[in-house]
């Protein structure tokens, strides 16, 4: 009889530790440092608007700290394209996030615009261990910004690593 009660905690157990990231921090920093833990997804890129007219060919890149990148065609929940980019350029991306003071970031930037309402594209930005979404319609994604120059840059990579193929309707 005990032995069921006990299926139920490990099973909690094993999934919480299946999803999870470690964290340090030293005394007086208030900001933990995320380290992922190797294929944790650290970045999502989404693109949505102008991209869905032709065909639904808006991208949403995850790209995981082992610097593996999947790509999954807007509102999908498919793989539709694999691929990685070199891990070393994820952990240099991942060490502009750790650098990066978000709030003050935010502050700094100016408002963002909607341009989907007119075949544009707009894009949004999650950091799943940092419990930060960022999208372009409320902030300007000034590549200007050292975060945001690298996070370009990733997520280029990524997309020539795991290309979108383009679909007409």
């Amino acid at each position: 009889m005990k032995r069921h009660r006990l299926i139920p905690i490990a099973i909690v157990l094993l999934v919480a530790a299946c999803g999870s990231t470690s964290t340090e921090s030293t005394e007086g920093d208030e900001t933990p440092t995320t380290n992922p833990v190797p294929g944790t997804v650290v970045l999502i890129w989404s693109e949505t608007g102008g991209c869905m007219q032709a065909g639904p060919n808006c991208a949403r890149y995850e790209i995981s700290a082992d610097g593996t990148v999947q790509t999954f065609r807007e509102g999908a929940a498919s793989v539709v394209a694999s691929g990685s980019i070199p891990v070393g350029n994820v952990e240099a991306w991942l060490d502009a996030v750790r650098a990066t003071d978000f709030e003050a970031l935010v502050a700094r930037l100016g408002p963002g615009e909607m341009t989907a309402a007119f075949d544009g594209v707009d894009y949004s930005l999650e950091l799943p261990g940092q419990s930060l979404t960022l999208s372009s319609v409320d902030v300007e994604f000034d590549v200007t910004e050292a975060f945001f120059a690298r996070t370009q840059d990733l997520v280029t990579e990524a997309a020539q690593a795991a290309p979108l193929q383009l679909e007409s309707r």
